[in-house]
């Protein structure tokens, strides 16, 4: 996206941190779109163990979309390719 001039700054982070990892320990950081409306979009994450069965930290984030000039973009006008790729995204999260 950025190479195409479309930059997606953070508006807000959260995290719920629900059990310590070890130095030694391999994580999976599974990520998922969960809403979307062509200007604005949030990101739902979760930290798991290798096998995904336990839980150590879930987390969510809302971006933006704004130009290099540091403008607002709607993604619908912009890029309509990039907005189907996001439709589909959280209709895949949200089936």
């Amino acid at each position: 996206m950025e190479e195409e001039g479309i930059l997606s700054p953070v508006l807000k982070v959260s995290c719920d941190y629900l059990s310590m990892v070890g130095f030694d320990e391999e994580v999976a950081i599974h990520v998922s779109i969960e809403d979307y409306n062509s200007v604005r979009f949030s990101v739902k994450y979760e930290v798991k163990d290798r096998l995904g069965e336990k839980i150590f930290a879930k987390g969510a984030s809302k971006h933006c979309f704004v130009g290099r000039d540091k403008q607002p973009v709607i993604l619908k006008k912009a890029k309509p390719y990039m907005h189907e790729l996001f439709k589909q995204a959280v209709n895949n999260v949200n089936g």
